[in-house]
């Protein structure tokens, strides 16, 4: 190509390239925005209005449900009530002519009432139709229906009523039934009222009011299916296929499906709407376009006049310049005139033109001395030891040493050079070291030289290594040196394992929960939101352990903690502090009822059967939640009284959540005071045994007595025991106040005994827990032996619902006590679950009626009379003592003496005593000769009160 034709040429080419990229670029933009408006932006209007029609379908049918929930209150302050609850039994006129009218239909828009006795029989029922005058008999379809709903368990769960939607002879009705029962809600039920309301126009005109849609329904049993819905309603409404939706340009029609009690499709539900989202949409879309179009073209126009004033023209002259050098003419180059870069370019041309010839012959020497320095590089760079490549501006591999080889799984050196250096990396490291490595090119200083990277061998397994880079002066190569750290890495990794994770359950550990709550407890504090700390104890899981094995305890943990897994989101925290606790860490949205609802869902989800070693059992979970900033601001106090909620669910009956208010701390303060006088109580004696007279009700006689514990306070003031037995009990610090008692009053009763006082005996109050430990038959023959006193002056006493517990481990133990002589007493019978085959088998000789019914026995309608009958026969035939406590009045004493009873103690003999003064109470007994002299039974009027 010819010079002139060059210049005409390029400049050309320029100016069309430029002008085909603007108008190709807003182009393509134009047919971007075009594509997207059909494609995504007209599709995302109409998927809304989807959505806004299927929502308002569920509205309408949560209206229904909100009908059915409405006509479920009315429905139970009917059956809670007492005159409903006499009627279903005595079907009395009076309630019909006072309640059952049609005014009442009329006043509470029903149009089924009915009801039922405990053998779903009918009592009374009536239909009526809205503005009727007289109510109308129930046909036995509907009540042949009605029955067979009340039998169904799936439906009436637990016998307590059901609602839903039922279809009565092809209509539908929205029903209510509850099972009938006093105001109070006491049982038994006598019977169930069921009410309905027709679904119907009526009904339907309600549902338009409340949720201000356009609403039509379809009876599946009467009317006809539209073509569009599937055949099998109910296959297809549990695929998926509901709502169905059909649109046309102005409209959109939604259908559901209503579903009765039973989950049978009944009919369908259609809301029509207009399509003024869509329509809104597309049209905003269109003026949008337009306006895009109209000022890509101006401001095209406005880049084409500037560049071609500013830049074309001058690069055109510029050309014209450099084909002068092309023709060997470098005379005829001139500088452009301007202060921009194209006239600086011009002049650093020229300026060059003028070099080149001078630096051509310095360029050969530099050559040569490069040539030498090479060898001496290439000889240090391929025997340093350490693993290098040098890689050039593109990042391939130039040259590599043996030791690079070796780290590469031994390839050759030929496979490695040649290659992309980013091939041993994955993508996001690539990223990385680019970045460092275009802030060292601009001289960046604090652009690292070393740093740590993740690469692959030739095999593909990913390594960890430590890269230092050294750029090489003068040249846009660099040298690499990459040190393999994943043995090192690993160790780390594992150390990092075993110090912040659970390695049963892979769960985080209390350390890295601790810090994750701290961290939370800042964000929350920057944010003003509220986060969850849940802790949960499984409850009775040693048994598991002491049944099945450890073996099989930490398979369960791990189905305990997937379970949780499951209960939770992936953005919260599941941590295992140890044992059996875990925690969780809820974060926002973070209200305490989205707290309880977990806690209710792990309940829920713990009721499910654990399967371990082909075996099914269950388990419970005490869960406590504390709420920050509630709760506490720092993870410490969190967990803290995470851990008294926790507490107090124990304390409640285990297997509930409970959420953490300031009083548990006033009740934890009052333990830890509790707490402290046990020990330090048991650690000095501080004790004091009392005696309470146990008197023969067929003589009057005194032949024992029952020792009960007081403790005495720092001050010397005495404690009762229920401000500490129980938490003693609890906290398995009752066995040594036991054994104290217990030789107390054993060596108490053979002083008196030498005294000459009597043949007594004494009954000592005693925790199941001694039997889960080995020799506790022989401690305490040691301590008779020890003190001298038979072992027929001595009963244990153990209270029913303990021994229940720890039947199995007792068992034995009694047998034991009993071939030695000692007897043993079932303390506050009656108020437990004695089995009566435990009571046959056991080595138990008396039975002690609890006061409760004492208290009662003389008052007519409570039943304590014929309870203490029953128990007194029962005793009578199993030839056992019975014992009644707390008598303290005549009239108690002498209906128990007509039932036969043996024995009794209560304040009407005598309040429990010091050793001294029961003393003098026993001296004087025993000068009176038998208990009918009133001169020493002060407490004849006395007033109740508890040992």
């Amino acid at each position: 190509m010819e010079g002139g034709a060059l210049q005409a040429w390029m400049p050309m080419k320029l100016r069309k390239s430029i002008v085909l990229i603007i108008f190709g670029c807003f182009g393509l933009l134009v047919a971007v925005l075009v594509i997207s408006s059909h494609g995504l932006t007209y599709r995302k209007f109409d998927e809304l209005e989807e959505q806004i029609a299927a929502a308002n379908v569920r509205r309408s049918i949560n209206a229904i449900q909100g009908i059915n929930a409405s006509l479920g209150q009315l429905v139970a302050d009917w059956s809670y009530w007492d005159d409903s609850y006499r009627f279903v039994q005595e079907k009395n006129q009076e309630f019909i002519d006072e309640n059952l009218v049609v005014d009442t239909f009329e006043a509470q828009q029903n149009n089924l009432i009915i009801l039922f006795n405990n053998r779903r029989e009918l009592v009374w029922g009536a239909n009526h139709v809205s503005g009727a005058e007289q109510l109308s008999p129930v046909p036995d379809e509907t009540l042949v229906s009605l029955q067979q709903l009340l039998d169904d368990r799936s439906i009436n769960k637990r016998q307590q009523g059901f609602d839903g939607i039922v279809v009565l002879q092809q209509e539908i009705f929205v029903l209510s039934c509850r099972a009938v029962l006093t105001t109070n809600r006491q049982g038994p039920s006598t019977g169930w009222i069921v009410m309905g309301k027709k679904f119907g126009p009526a009904m339907l005109d309600e549902l338009e009011q409340r949720t201000e849609l356009e609403l039509e329904y379809i009876n599946l049993a009467t009317d006809t299916i539209p073509p569009i819905f599937p055949t099998d309603l109910q296959e297809n409404r549990s695929g998926g296929l509901f709502p169905v939706i059909e649109k046309s340009e102005t409209t959109i029609r939604c259908t559901g499906v209503l579903a009765d009690v039973q989950g049978t499709p009944v009919g369908l539900l259609t809301v029509d709407a207009p399509r003024t989202v869509y329509l809104s949409g597309v049209e905003a879309s269109r003026r949008l376009l337009i306006v895009i179009v109209a000022a890509g073209v101006a401001v095209g126009g406005l880049i084409l006049w500037l560049l071609e004033r500013k830049i074309l023209s001058r690069i055109d002259l510029l050309n014209t310049q450099v084909n002068s050098i092309e023709q060997s003419d470098p005379s005829r180059f001139t500088t452009l005139a301007g202060r921009d870069e194209i006239s600086d370019l011009s002049r650093s041309i020229f300026s060059m033109l003028n070099k080149i010839e001078q630096s051509f012959n310095e360029i050969r020497i530099v050559q040569e001395s490069l040539s030498e320095s090479e060898e001496r590089f290439r000889s240090l760079f391929m025997n340093t030891g350490n693993p290098m490549v040098m890689v050039d501006a593109e990042a391939k591999i130039q040259l590599a040493n043996q030791e690079f080889c070796r780290s590469m799984n031994n390839p050759e050196e030929q496979e490695v050079i040649g290659r992309s250096w980013n091939d041993f990396f994955p993508p996001e490291e690539i990223e990385r070291m680019q970045r460092y490595h275009q802030a060292r090119r601009r001289g960046d200083a604090s652009a690292p030289r070393t740093y740590e990277v993740r690469y692959f061998d030739l095999v593909g397994r990913q390594r960890c290594g430590i890269l230092t880079v050294a750029m090489i002066p003068g040249t846009d190569s660099s040298t690499v040196s990459l040190l393999d750290i994943t043995d090192l890495k690993q160790a780390e990794e594992e150390l990092a394992r075993k110090a912040f994770y659970d390695s049963l359950t892979k769960l985080p550990n209390q350390r890295l929960f601790h810090d994750r709550v701290q961290q939370a407890s800042k964000r929350a504090a920057r944010a003003g939101t509220q986060f969850g700390v849940v802790l949960l104890d499984i409850d009775d899981f040693k048994n598991v352990n002491d049944t099945l094995g450890h073996h099989a305890g930490d398979e369960v943990l791990q189905q305990i903690a997937d379970r949780l897994a499951r209960c939770v989101r992936k953005s919260d925290t599941i941590a295992r502090l140890g044992g059996d606790e875990f925690t969780l860490l809820i974060e926002p949205p973070g209200q305490p009822e989205c707290f309880c609802r977990i806690a209710e869902k792990i309940i829920a989800d713990f009721s499910r059967p654990y399967s371990v070693q082909e075996m099914e059992f269950y388990l419970g979970v005490s869960i406590g939640i504390a709420v920050y900033p509630i709760a506490g601001s720092n993870a410490d106090t969190l967990l803290k009284n995470a851990d008294l909620a926790m507490y107090e669910s124990k304390t409640k009956g285990k297997n509930r959540y409970h959420l953490f208010t300031p009083a548990l701390n006033e009740q934890a303060q009052r333990r830890t005071v509790i707490d402290r006088f046990v020990r330090n109580a048991i650690a000095a004696d501080q004790f004091a045994v009392f005696y309470q007279a146990k008197i023969s009700l067929d003589d009057g006689r005194l032949r024992s007595m029952e020792a009960l514990v007081r403790g005495i306070d720092i001050d010397g003031s005495l404690v009762s025991p229920g401000e500490f037995l129980p938490y003693a009990e609890a906290h398995g610090l009752i066995v040594p106040i036991d054994l104290f008692v217990l030789r107390t009053a054993c060596r108490q009763i053979a002083d008196w005994q030498q005294e000459g006082l009597g043949q007594l005996a004494v009954a000592v109050n005693i925790s199941t827990k001694h039997f889960r430990k080995e020799g506790f038959v022989e401690e305490v023959e040691h301590i008779l032996e020890e003190i001298g006193l038979p072992p027929a002056a001595l009963e244990l006493e153990i209270t029913e619902s303990a021994l229940m517990k720890e039947i199995e481990q007792a068992n034995d133990s009694l047998r034991r006590f009993r071939d030695a002589g000692i007897s043993v007493a079932l303390d506050d019978f009656g108020t437990g679950y004695s089995s009566l085959n435990y009571l046959r088998t056991l080595p138990i000789q008396t039975l002690k009626i609890d006061r409760s019914f004492i208290n009662s026995i003389c008052d007519e309608g409570k039943g304590s009379l014929e309870l203490v009958t029953i128990i007194l026969s029962l005793a009578a035939a199993m030839r056992m003592n019975v014992v009644a406590e707390g008598i303290e009045t005549p009239e108690q004493l002498k209906l128990l003496q007509r039932l036969g009873c043996n024995q009794g103690q209560g304040y009407l003999f005598s309040k429990p005593l010091p050793a001294d003064e029961f003393r003098e109470f026993l001296i004087r007994h025993n000068r009176a000769g038998n208990w009918p002299d009133e001169t020493w039974f002060p407490g004849s009027g006395a007033v109740r009160r508890s040992d």
